[in-house]
């Protein structure tokens, strides 16, 4: 339960999270802005009570309310910003602090300015030591349907990261474009002529589905490998990976990153 201090702080403000594993955002952060020009595409930082989401063009972040050593957002709110000034920002102030211990990282957005977002480092004993405002392009009430994690999937592949690693950086070698052809018993990856079957083996990666649904083999997914470094930087931050098709027949990457939020691509069937 908040403190009369916290309240009153509240009162100005219309949002505010606090990050305590700084270095993990940043590498979590790097998938999105990778191959981004800083001056050209405008993302998304959305919030809401329920957690906040970054999108760029080609991917997006998304944290639960776990992830936050304090979280305060009583309502939806787009935000449309350059998510590469953001990461430039935030790599300026770990690199002025990297030797303190205890930092945490701070997003405040303060009344009745909704056109900036403030930006600032704690110590462990809660004081300011670094603080930068990132003007917003465009502030509004509301959110952007750009989530998967609450769409059915007809058909969902949990891999092994290095099986998905060594598996892409291969068949970047012919082709840009993937298919992966779903069978009971096995998948082809195809890039243009070149074909890598994986067999179901245990541990290697599973398929799953609904329980007590009827399953109608195969299943078609695509995804492409523009953006591999991208993928490259997400997949190392877990164990697993997971490949879903939507009931759209959208293909959605998912990589989850210490269970509580995860980095998604989705890519147009």
């Amino acid at each position: 339960m908040n403190s009369d201090s916290e309240d009153e702080k509240n009162e100005n403000r219309w949002f505010h999270a606090e990050v305590n594993e700084v270095p993990l955002l940043q590498k979590c952060l790097r998938p999105l802005t990778d191959g981004e020009n800083p001056t050209g595409n405008v993302d998304y930082f959305c919030v809401s009570p329920d957690g906040m989401y970054l999108a760029s063009t080609h991917a997006y972040l998304e944290f639960s309310v776990v992830n936050f050593a304090a979280y305060y957002c009583p309502e939806k709110r787009v935000l449309r910003l350059h998510l590469r000034h953001l990461e430039d920002r935030i790599a300026t102030a770990v690199d002025i602090y990297a030797e303190e211990d205890g930092i945490s990282l701070c997003f405040t957005g303060e009344r009745p300015n909704y056109n900036a977002l403030l930006l600032s480092m704690r110590d462990r004993e809660g004081n300011v030591i670094y603080s930068s405002e990132i003007e917003l392009v465009l502030s509004y009430p509301g959110s952007m349907e750009l989530r998967s994690s609450d769409v059915n999937y007809t058909v969902s592949i949990d891999m092994q990261t290095q099986t998905f690693m060594q598996l892409i950086e291969y068949l970047s070698l012919y082709g840009f474009e993937v298919q992966a052809t779903v069978q009971s018993t096995g998948i082809m990856f195809r890039a243009v002529n070149e074909e890598i079957i994986l067999w179901e083996e245990k541990g290697i990666y599973q398929i799953e589905h609904e329980e007590g649904e009827i399953v109608q083999y195969p299943f078609l997914l695509k995804f492409d490998l523009y953006q591999k470094s991208a993928l490259l930087n997400a997949a190392i931050l877990s164990e697993r990976v997971w490949l879903h098709q939507l009931v759209d027949l959208r293909t959605v990457v998912v990589v989850p990153v210490q269970g509580h939020h995860s980095i998604q691509f989705c890519y147009q069937p």
